[in-house]
């Protein structure tokens, strides 16, 4: 038997492709206790679409890569007569999230896609055939609350169809197996000459779970609403204790900044006066060393000043050692450093001091005056030349 549901529509949804088409992905139906017409035509029926059929691998493979129509045929899509009935097609995502089924729509069709932009279409329905109706024996059993006499077995979806606002105007029939929501829809008159009125159809009452539409009597909807509005303080509680703890937390989270910032100064300064200390060991080093570097070459005869260089002064030395015989001139450090030391040697020899040590800091001959004044002239020297204030 052929059957039709009808499901509300979300236009918001839709996006166009750079071709021009509609397309999003969408609700097209869901599980739930659905009233249809009856063989007759006039009675109606309520039937359940159980979640575990609906949700059956095959049925949702099934929903798959079908046709869009622009309200629903007289007959089924076939290959035959797509290009009657066709104005779009379903993709091949068809999904089931435990209630509600979903799938990609796109809409090609010029007339279509100006009908959805018109806002006369207001909703998909399916239509699709089941393999298996039956009639439930016990008229007490309920879905969620809502009572059902049928159950469908084997949903296997023909075509999704664009549904028109009163089901597409003044001529549309009504067929067994139809949504009755679409007859409730309906402009026309029903058969008695009155309009058909869904709220004396039914006493039952509508809720909205998670945006499906369910009916149920009034003690249930109360029920559900109640326990909505526990979950809503609920919700707002929890909202509330969690904005507390996340104070408390953006509180002792400043507060170890804060630990962690002085910290770091704190270290950075141990690192600054370390460095310190150690930068005036270095230069009272290299001081003394430039104080018995001026002392040996005064030892031996040579005129160095204290703001000479260290280089110039064993060049001095190595001059007066051996005259013009040594080129000093573009040669290394360390080749300097060998002809001083030869020099040293060179200039004991004369002296008669062989075992004399070229460094060490022997002042014969010089006054203790003379040497104290050298080492701060020296010391002065290398601070002006460490500070920039002498190049």
């Amino acid at each position: 038997m052929n059957f039709k549901d009808k499901f509300l529509f979300e236009p918001q949804r839709l996006q166009r492709t750079p071709e021009g088409y509609l397309t999003a992905y969408i609700r097209v139906s869901c599980a739930g206790v659905f009233r249809y017409l009856g063989d007759d035509g006039k009675t109606v029926e309520r039937v359940l679409r159980p979640e575990s059929e609906v949700g059956d691998p095959a049925s949702v493979m099934s929903l798959n890569s079908k046709p869009v129509t622009l309200r629903h045929p007289k007959e089924n899509v076939t290959a035959e007569n797509i290009k009657k009935y066709s104005v779009g097609f379903t993709g091949t995502d068809a999904y089931f999230d435990g209630i509600d089924l979903w799938v990609t729509i796109t809409i090609t069709d010029p007339k279509a896609i100006e009908a959805v932009e018109n806002k006369e279409v207001q909703a998909v329905s399916c239509g699709y055939d089941i393999a298996v109706y039956e009639t439930n024996e016990d008229p007490l059993n309920n879905w969620r609350g809502t009572e059902y006499t049928k159950v469908q077995h084997g949903i296997t979806y023909n075509h999704v169809a664009l549904v028109y606002a009163g089901r597409a105007g003044e001529s549309v029939e009504i067929y067994a197996g139809d949504s009755v929501e679409e007859l409730f829809n309906h402009k026309n008159k029903t058969g008695d000459g009155k309009k058909a009125d869904p709220a004396k159809d039914s006493a039952m009452k509508k809720i909205v779970i998670d945006g499906a539409v369910y009916e149920c009597d009034e003690a249930v909807a109360a029920k559900v609403a109640g326990m909505e509005k526990q979950l809503a303080d609920s919700a707002a509680a929890h909202k509330a204790e969690v904005e507390k703890l996340t104070a408390e937390k953006d509180a002792k989270v400043a507060e170890l900044d804060k630990v962690t910032a002085e910290r770091d100064v704190a270290q950075a300064e141990a690192k600054t006066l370390k460095e310190k200390q150690l930068d005036e060991a270095a230069i009272q080093k290299m001081v003394d060393e430039k104080i018995a570097l001026v002392g040996t070459a005064k030892k031996y005869g040579c005129e160095v000043k204290a703001e000479d260089s260290a280089l110039d002064i064993k060049k001095a030395v190595v001059t007066k050692a051996f005259g013009d015989k040594m080129d000093l001139k573009d040669k290394s450090e360390v080749h300097v450093q060998i002809a001083f030391d030869a020099a040293c040697i060179h200039l004991d020899g004369m002296t008669g001091s062989p075992n004399q040590s070229p460094l060490a800091n022997n002042f014969s001959g010089i006054s203790d005056d003379a040497v104290n004044d050298e080492a701060e002239k020296a010391h002065q020297a290398m601070l002006d030349k460490m500070s920039g204030k002498a190049k």
